[in-house]
């Protein structure tokens, strides 16, 4: 029970973003940024594992525990996620 409540008062800051882990949203200089709910899981998985490459498997079976998701899926919600983060789109 401590580690939920301790998740709920969490906000993970990078650059001008912050991400609430209790709420599960994400936000720029303090202007809420709207993503899909498996956009903002996948966006967790990755922010909790800082320093580490987090591989597609993982975050499959974190964000799609019961699911067939191709590597497009993926690829897509991933997308989707850099976008407001500002990162280049090659």
């Amino acid at each position: 029970m401590a580690a939920l409540e301790q998740e709920r008062n969490t906000v993970l800051e990078f650059g001008p973003f912050a991400f609430d882990l209790g709420q599960g949203v994400l936000s720029c200089e303090g202007r809420p940024i709207r993503l899909a709910p498996k956009e903002i899981e996948t966006l967790r998985v990755l922010l909790e594992n800082p320093g580490r490459l987090v591989s597609k498997e993982e975050i499959i079976a974190k964000v799609w525990p019961d699911a067939f998701v191709s590597d497009d899926s993926l690829s897509r919600c991933v997308f989707v996620v850099r976008r407001p983060l500002g990162e280049e789109q090659n």
